[in-house]
């Protein structure tokens, strides 16, 4: 069993005009380290502790995470899911995808972040391969997240 595993977050507040870019995204690649986590690095460590416990092959990608603000830059959106989908093709073949998203990350010509990355993914992997998401409390879960998800988990942490 082969999974992979990434995490894109952060909960925009469409009405700020503060556009979340490339600096205020926190990005950790080849996985998050082992030891205390913020809220987005926890889901990542919990689904690598249940893989290695399994004795499954995992990789893992990037985790990047901003604080809440404005829409994030598009060129800022548009290179994250691409690295992602980039580990993810030199990955392949998956037999499970993990992700820690928020729910509600909007970029310039971007309303549904979320819906967008999923949809990339499912076109990647097929659709026999699960794909399953964590999601914030805020999260906004569209129908093409729905679709394109094979489970969206939401939970509120500390």
């Amino acid at each position: 069993m082969k999974v992979f595993t990434a995490g894109l977050a952060t909960e925009t507040n469409s009405f700020s005009p503060v556009p979340t870019g490339e600096e205020d995204f926190t990005v950790i690649r080849g996985g998050v380290p082992d030891g205390p986590a913020t809220p987005f690095e926890a889901p990542l460590q919990v689904f690598r502790e249940k893989t290695k416990a399994r004795g499954w092959e995992l990789v893992e990608s990037l985790c990047a995470h901003a604080t809440p603000s404005g829409p994030t830059v598009k060129r800022v959106y548009e290179a994250l899911r691409d690295e992602i989908l980039g580990d993810l093709r030199a990955a392949l073949p998956i037999n499970l995808v993990l992700l820690n998203l928020h729910g509600s990350m909007e970029a310039d010509g971007y309303l549904d972040c979320e819906g967008d990355l999923l949809a990339h993914i499912r076109a990647l992997v097929g659709p026999q391969v699960p794909i399953g998401a964590e999601l914030d409390l805020h999260c906004h879960p569209t129908r093409k997240m729905l679709a394109q998800a094979t489970a969206l988990i939401i939970y509120k942490e500390w």
